[in-house]
């Protein structure tokens, strides 16, 4: 009777082994492609094309927004950075209809959501601005930012991208 007790643990623990082995290979067996598909061949590499956040109300007509509605907008709604120092309303420096390919050069790089030759307005804000919403790779506190960027499609007034440098 001792023999048997070792010999059906083994069973079980090969039982067990064998299982696992089968699940993983299974997921080792899926298409790569469906796991990770191919990158845009846009200005990102690695990140798939995006809508963006629902924001600034689009046109009934889907004509393109106009810089005033862009700066109402703006104004009307609390910057996603986190506010101003003074608590009041950020300055627009700059609120420019561009492309997307524009726009991303503009912020050094910045992905920023659609195909290149999209219509997007590029908006410049300086604060300074507590960065409440805001996290870094380290964790660590970034300090009050002065400026802050964002862009929104020119046709759908999504929010694409923001942030700060």
């Amino acid at each position: 009777m001792l023999t048997r007790k070792p010999a059906i643990i083994t069973v079980s623990i090969l039982f067990i082994a064998a299982s696992v082995g089968a699940i993983l290979l299974n997921f080792a067996g899926a298409d790569a492609a469906s796991v990770n598909p191919p990158p845009p061949h846009q200005n990102h590499p690695y990140i798939n094309f995006n809508d963006g956040a629902s924001a600034i109300p689009a046109h009934q007509n889907n004509t393109l927004l106009s810089v005033t509605d862009v700066q109402q907008y703006v104004l009307a709604y609390p910057c996603p950075i986190g506010p101003t120092v003074s608590g009041g309303l950020p300055k627009i420096v700059v609120i420019q209809l561009m492309t997307s390919r524009n726009a991303s050069r503009v912020m050094g790089g910045e992905y920023v959501g659609l195909p290149d030759d999209a219509l997007v307005y590029y908006v410049l804000l300086k604060g300074p601005f507590i960065p409440e919403n805001i996290i870094t790779i380290t964790g660590a506190d970034i300090g009050i930012a002065d400026r802050m960027e964002e862009v929104f499609d020119a046709y759908t007034g999504n929010q694409l991208v923001w942030g700060t440098r």
